[in-house]
């Protein structure tokens, strides 16, 4: 019977680390890399609406166009979301999070030094692939923190993720 914890070691005599302490620092910067990854991924959803007048005047676009600009975003992400954490779970969770993190990374800088309107379209779109790579993995990722206690994850998964949604951009504004 598996309980999926790390067995226990005492301190070596050679005066080595004991496992313990290690292995709970590392599931701690999981759970915070994770929490980072998803309050980026939650704050570039509603980043942009306060742009909007900016960006219409910097790209000289219509309200159509700048309204796709804010919403292609969303709409690559919820197409991607589900086949994408599937195919994160047949080739590994740490893999898929940093091939998301570097797509969202880098479609980001190309947002931000977009020259045109169409450019942005495309960064946008790859930043909401990269969104769709990352938040599938917050729920398993969570594991790091509750030893896998699946009903504890699922449970508390959408209430987290409303308060650190809606907590993200509190936190970013005075930052700007």
């Amino acid at each position: 019977m598996s309980n999926n914890q790390p067995p226990e070691v005492s301190a070596a005599p050679t005066g080595a680390p004991v496992e313990g302490v290690p292995y709970a620092r590392r599931r701690r910067t999981i759970l915070i890399a994770v929490c980072v990854a998803l309050m980026a991924v939650i704050a570039s959803v509603s980043g942009l609406n306060v742009a909007q007048p900016d960006l219409a005047v910097a790209f000289g676009a219509s309200q159509s166009t700048i309204l796709w600009i804010v919403n292609i975003y969303t709409l690559g992400l919820a197409a991607l979301l589900l086949p994408l954490g599937a195919l994160g779970d047949r080739c590994g969770r740490k893999p898929m999070l940093l091939t998301g993190l570097t797509v969202f990374g880098v479609a980001g800088v190309v947002a931000g030094l977009a020259p045109s309107a169409e450019v942005m379209l495309a960064a946008r779109l790859f930043s909401g692939v990269g969104a769709a790579m990352i938040m599938p993995l917050d729920l398993p990722g969570r594991g790091a923190r509750t030893g896998d206690r699946r009903g504890d994850g699922l449970g508390r998964g959408p209430l987290e993720g409303w308060l650190r949604g809606s907590a993200s951009p509190m936190a970013v504004i005075p930052l700007i």
